[in-house]
């Protein structure tokens, strides 16, 4: 179990959340509804904080972002983080209502050390700052161009089930 959960929390979460899944289809065909609930709420958690791990850590692998958001507006971030406006459209105005003058990171992020991979620690701060630029993007990210990257921005595939209540678990492939 514990070599499950690692393998989980370090990118391979597929035989833990089927596991789950498992527990929460047996349950559920032996009438055991509340457990079959109980056990779907946990695969459910678990399945949103490792998307939000992973979202986090795509943002800090893509290094450097331009993206060009509405009015001409585009933004830079790194690691992630939101480090200004490049240019903005004659609008003068972020789609957040914002004035670029008065646009700076809100909280400032203190840096670290490196640790033995080279990437830095991530403070509380930084992961404030990393889960609400990733929330936004998953918001907005309709209304946003990927206009460059230094570093690579990818999902991982295939996608975590949500285990959402009332909403089956994705089905696992079958062979053809």
């Amino acid at each position: 179990m514990v070599r499950a959960v690692v393998d989980a929390l370090t990118g391979r979460p597929g035989s833990l959340l089927d596991q789950l899944s498992t527990q929460m289809h047996a349950r559920a065909a032996a009438r055991r509804y509340e457990e079959a609930a109980m056990v779907r709420e946990r695969a459910a958690a678990l399945s949103a904080a490792l998307r939000r791990g992973s979202r986090v850590e795509a943002l800090r692998r893509a290094g450097r972002i331009r993206l060009g958001l509405p009015g001409g507006v585009v933004v830079e971030l790194d690691g992630g983080v939101f480090r200004g406006v490049v240019t903005a459209g004659a609008e003068d105005r972020l789609p957040f209502d914002l004035p670029v003058s008065t646009v700076e990171p809100l909280v400032p992020i203190r840096t670290s050390a490196a640790g033995p991979d080279g990437a830095r620690e991530i403070t509380p701060e930084l992961a404030v700052e990393l889960l609400t630029v990733a929330t936004w993007l998953d918001r907005e990210g309709h209304r946003t161009r990927l206009l460059d990257c230094d570093g690579v921005l990818a999902s991982p595939w295939p996608a975590l089930p949500t285990f959402a209540g009332g909403i089956p678990a994705l089905p696992k492939p079958t062979a053809a």
